[in-house]
C-alpha cells in the first residue's frame, strides 16, 4: 500500500460525503 492509494481513498471518501450531505439537503 502507497502513500498515494492512502491519499486517494480519503479523497474518494470525502466526496462520497460531500455527496451524501448534497443528497441530504
Amino acid at each position: 500500500m502507497k502513500t498515494g492509494d492512502l491519499e486517494f481513498e480519503a479523497t474518494v471518501e470525502g466526496i462520497k460525503g460531500l455527496i451524501v450531505r448534497l443528497d441530504r439537503g
